[in-house]
C-alpha cells in the first residue's frame, strides 16, 4: 500500500508540473479506436473500425495476413487516413482454423494495436472426448482419443500425480489424434489416479487447455456393477446410506451448465443463493431412459463432465439419498458427495445416444424424475415479458424463476429458469406458438410462490431459526427444466400454435395516446386481444376493435389504477443500464406492429415497466362490509363450441408493495353462467412483494404466473355470457413477519399484469 501511495504521490507531482507547461510542449494527440479486438466470421467480408483522431494518422498492418487488406488502399500495407475516419478492411474466406492479424493506429508518440480475430471452419482448441479414463491393473499401453488441428509438436504435455504416487505413468506421447500412455502395474492395493494437462497457443494466439483424468485399479480390485434398480432398492423408504464398498453405476450424462440452466440455484439465505449448484449437479439415466439420478459434486472444479457423456461412476464414499413418496412429493434419489477421484470413465456421445421419451404433462410419472423428457404440443401461455421477468433489485434472493407451461390436453406444469441463465432475459421476447418442451424432469420448490406454514412451524418447534427454513413451497409434483434455449422447441408466433384466444388483457391504459386504450373509466377494463370477437354486450374501445372481454373489480367506489410491473425483455447490463429498451416488454397491439411499455422511467436496475400509465393493474379493497371483493371477467361464447375443449385461464398476480402488506393470501378462481351461482375451479395462493429492509422467503420479486384447467364438465360453451372471477377464499393476509399473520387490510393493493382465457382451435 504505502508502495502504492508513494507511486500516485510522484504522479500527481508530474501532473501538476506538466500543468505549468507550454502547451506546445506538452502535446495532446488524440488517438483511438473504440476496442482493442474485434471478431469477424469466417465467411469473406468487411470489417470497420471508427477511429477518433483530432488529425491525420497511419495505420498499418503488423502481421503478415496477405488475406485481408485495406479498402481504398489497394496493395498498401500502409496508409495515411483524416481525423476521425473509419478504417475499413477486407478479408478472405476461411477455410481452415481460426487466424487473426494486427493493425496498428499510429500518430505522433501515440500507438494503439488493434487485433482482428477470424474464426475457421474447423475448430482448432483441443478436445478430449474421453475425459476419464479407468485402467486396469496390469501394466500395458492404453490411448485416449484427443482430437485437434494444432501440430502435435506444439502441445506442451504434462502429468500430475494424486496422493502422492509419482511415475506410474512410465510413457506417453501424442499419436495420430490419440494420447497413448503405457502405465505400470499397480500392486499397491489402492486406487492411484493422475491428471495428464495438455496445453498449446491456437490460431487466435491464446493458450487453450484440456485435461484427461486417468483412474488405475489394483490388482484384485472388486468392483462391483450395480443397476438404477440396485441403487433404488439400497432405500425403501426416505432417508440416506452411506456406501463404503466399490459400486460402479454406469448411466448416460443429460445435462451441463453452457447455458447457465443445467442444475438449481437454490436459497442459502433469505438474502444469499448457492450459486455454486448449478455446476455441481449432474443428472444421469440409464441407457433405455427408465430411471435417472440426480448427482451432486463437492466443487465445480470436481465436475468436468458434459452432457451426453457415456460414463462410470464409482460410488465409494458418496451419500445415497431417497426423497419423497408423500401425496404432492415424487420419489426421487440423490447421490451427494461426488469428487473428481469418483468418475472413472466417461467418454463423449451426441443427443443421438439419449433416449427420445415423449410425455404429455399428465402422463408424467415418478420413473420419469431426473430423466431427460420431451413434453409434447406444449406452450407458454403468457404473451408478455421474458423467461425471468424477476425485479433485478432483488435477483440475489431468487436464483430460478418458474415459467407456467401448458399442453393441449390443458395439462400445466412449471419450467425452471434460473434468472442468470443465458436466455433468461436477453432481449428476446418469448415464443408464443406451440411445439415441444424438452429437459430434465425434476421436483424443485419455490418459496417465493408458495410457503408451507405448517411445516415451517415444525421445522421452528424443532429449534430451526427462521433464515434456516427454506425449500418448502411446493409448486407441483414435477417440474421441467431445460438445459438450453434450443431445448424449448416452440413456434414464435401464437398463429403457430393449438391456442386460440376468447380474451386477453395485458395492458392498463386509460390516456396515454402511445398505446391503444382500454380503461373507460376507473373500474372498467376491456380486452386488448381476442380471436372471437363476438358478443353484443362486448363493446371496445377504439382502436381495439369488437375484442372479446372485459373485466371489472366488484368495488365499484375505488378505482383500479395501474402498476408496474418488471417484464422489460432485457438485457439489464451489469451496471444497472438498459441495453436496448424499444421493445419494452413485447406487447404489441391488436394491429402488431407497435411496441408498447418501453422504459421511460429511472428503475434500470430493476427490469421494470414504469410507464404512465403501467403494463399492470391493482386494486386496493379486497374485504368490504363482510363481503369478499373480486376480480370478474366477462366473455362470450357464443360461437365457440365444446370441440374447442379445454378452456383454461391464465394470468399473473402479486400482492401488496414494498413497504405495506394486508392484501389477502388465499384465492380461489371460479366460473359461472349468470353471474350468481359460482363453480370453483382451484385454489391458490398470491405472493407478496419483497421488503427491502425486512426479507423473508414467501416474499416474491416477480409476478408469480398461473394457468388453470376448466374441468371437463363445465358448461361454458356457446353461452352468451361466461365470468370468471378470482376472490379470496380466506380473511388472511400477510405481515411483514407473517405469511398469513393477519385479516386482510383495507386500502392493500393486488395486482395482476395478465389475464387470458384460452381454448384449442
Amino acid at each position: 500500500m504505502k508502495r502504492i501511495i508513494k507511486h500516485m504521490i510522484i504522479l500527481s507531482g508530474m501532473l501538476f508540473a506538466a500543468c505549468y507547461q507550454d502547451a506546445d510542449e506538452v502535446p495532446v494527440v488524440v488517438l483511438g479506436a473504440d476496442a482493442d479486438e474485434y471478431v469477424v466470421s469466417q465467411n469473406r467480408g468487411e470489417i470497420t473500425v471508427p477511429v477518433i483522431s483530432d488529425a491525420e494518422f497511419t495505420v498499418s498492418f503488423v502481421s503478415d495476413a496477405d488475406w485481408a487488406e485495406f479498402v481504398g488502399f489497394a496493395g498498401q500495407r500502409t496508409a495515411k487516413i483524416a481525423g476521425d475516419r473509419d478504417v475499413t478492411i477486407a478479408y478472405a474466406e476461411n477455410t481452415g482454423v481460426s487466424r487473426y492479424f494486427d493493425i496498428e493506429l499510429a500518430r505522433g508518440n501515440r500507438r494503439q494495436i488493434v487485433r482482428i480475430k477470424q474464426k475457421g471452419i474447423y475448430n482448432n482448441d483441443i478436445l478430449c472426448p474421453d475425459r476419464n479414463i479407468l485402467a486396469d491393473w496390469v501394466q500395458g499401453e492404453r490411448y485416449a482419443r484427443l482430437l485437434t488441428l494444432i501440430p502435435h509438436d506444439r502441445i506442451d504435455i504434462s502429468v500430475v500425480y494424486d496422493d502422492g504416487s509419482d511415475g506410474w505413468i512410465v510413457e506417453y506421447a501424442l499419436m495420430n489424434n490419440f494420447f497413448v500412455f503405457t502405465a505400470a502395474s499397480n500392486d499397491t492395493g489402492a486406487e492411484r489416479s493422475a491428471a495428464v494437462m495438455f496445453s498449446a497457443r491456437n490460431g487466435w494466439d491464446e493458450v487453450c487447455t484440456e485435461c484427461i483424468r486417468i483412474t488405475q485399479s489394483p490388482r484384485d480390485a472388486d468392483y462391483v456393477a450395480v443397476s438404477f434398480a440396485d441403487l433404488r432398492g439400497m432405500l425403501n423408504t426416505a432417508g440416506s446410506v452411506v456406501i463404503d464398498s466399490n459400486l460402479m453405476l454406469a448411466g448416460r450424462v443429460v445435462n451441463d451448465n453452457s447455458e447457465g440452466n443445467g442444475g438449481p440455484v437454490p436459497n442459502l439465505t433469505v438474502s444469499l443463493l448457492d450459486t455454486a449448484m448449478a455446476d455441481r449437479t449432474v443428472f444421469i439415466q440409464s441407457e433405455d431412459g427408465s430411471s435417472g439420478v440426480k448427482v451432486v459434486f463437492d466443487s465445480a472444479a470436481d465436475n468436468n463432465l458434459r452432457r451426453y457423456d457415456a460414463v462410470t461412476l464409482c460410488l465409494r464414499g458418496m451419500t445415497l439419498r431417497r426423497d419423497g413418496g408423500g401425496v404432492d412429493d415424487p420419489v426421487r434419489y440423490t447421490l451427494e458427495g461426488a469428487a473428481e477421484c469418483n468418475v472413472l470413465s466417461s467418454s463423449a456421445g451426441s443427443a443421438a445416444a439419449v433416449v427420445r421419451k415423449v410425455r404429455t404433462i399428465n402422463e408424467l410419472t415418478d420413473e420419469d424424475m431426473y430423466t431427460f423428457v420431451t413434453l409434447s404440443d406444449c406452450e407458454i401461455p403468457i404473451r408478455k415479458g421474458p423467461f425471468a421477468p424477476i425485479s433485478q433489485t432483488f435477483r440475489n434472493i431468487m436464483g430460478t424463476y418458474p415459467m407456467v407451461i401448458r399442453d393441449r390436453t390443458g395439462g400445466t406444469m412449471y419450467m425452471m429458469n434460473n434468472v442468470s441463465c443465458d436466455y433468461a432475459r436477453n432481449g428476446k421476447m418469448m415464443p408464443y406458438g406451440s411445439g415441444e418442451v424438452s429437459g430434465v424432469v425434476v421436483h424443485e420448490p419455490c418459496d417465493q410462490f408458495e410457503w408451507n406454514i405448517s411445516e415451517a412451524a415444525s421445522m421452528t418447534a424443532a429449534g430451526y431459526l427462521e433464515n434456516q427454513i427454506f425449500g418448502i413451497g411446493n409448486i407441483g409434483r414435477y417440474q421441467i427444466r431445460p438445459v438450453s434455449r434450443e431445448d424449448i422447441a416452440l413456434a414464435s408466433d401464437f398463429a403457430d400454435g393449438f391456442s386460440e384466444m376468447i380474451c386477453e388483457f395485458r395492458w392498463f391504459n386509460s390516456d396515454y395516446d402511445a398505446i391503444s386504450r382500454n380503461v373507460d373509466d376507473n373500474n372498467h377494463l376491456w380486452a386488448t386481444y381476442s380471436a372471437f370477437s363476438v358478443g353484443s354486450g362486448c363493446q371496445a374501445l377504439d382502436p381495439i376493435g369488437r375484442a372479446n372481454g372485459e373485466m371489472w373489480h366488484t368495488d365499484a367506489s375505488h378505482p383500479i389504477t395501474s402498476r408496474a410491473d418488471h417484464t422489460y425483455l432485457g438485457p439489464v447490463s451489469a451496471t444497472g443500464g438498459f441495453a436496448d429498451f424499444t421493445n419494452g416488454n413485447g406487447v404489441y397491439d391488436a394491429s402488431g406492429n407497435s411496441a408498447h411499455f418501453s422504459i421511460t422511467g429511472t428503475l434500470a436496475t430493476n427490469g421494470t415497466i414504469d410507464t404512465p400509465n403501467g403494463s399492470a393493474w391493482r386494486h386496493t379493497y379486497w374485504y368490504l362490509a363482510n363481503t369478499f371483493q373480486a376480480w370478474t371477467v366477462r366473455f362470450s361464447t357464443a360461437e365457440i363450441g365444446s370441440e374447442h375443449a379445454p378452456m383454461s385461464v391464465q394470468f399473473g398476480a402479486i400482492d401488496c408493495s414494498s413497504v405495506s402488506f394486508g392484501a389477502p393470501r388465499y384465492w380461489k378462481v371460479q366460473y359461472s353462467t349468470d353471474a350468481a351461482s359460482w363453480n370453483d375451479i382451484a385454489d391458490y395462493t398470491v405472493p407478496d412483494m419483497i421488503m427491502a429492509t425486512n426479507r423473508k422467503f414467501w416474499q416474491s420479486p416477480a409476478f408469480k404466473y398461473m394457468s388453470f384447467t376448466l374441468p371437463a364438465s363445465a358448461d361454458v360453451w356457446n353461452k352468451e355470457s361466461v365470468y370468471i372471477r378470482l376472490i379470496p377464499s380466506s380473511n388472511r393476509a400477510g405481515t411483514q413477519y407473517a405469511y398469513d399473520g393477519t385479516a386482510i387490510v383495507p386500502n392493500r393493493e393486488s395486482a395482476l399484469n395478465y389475464f387470458a382465457v384460452r381454448c384449442n382451435k
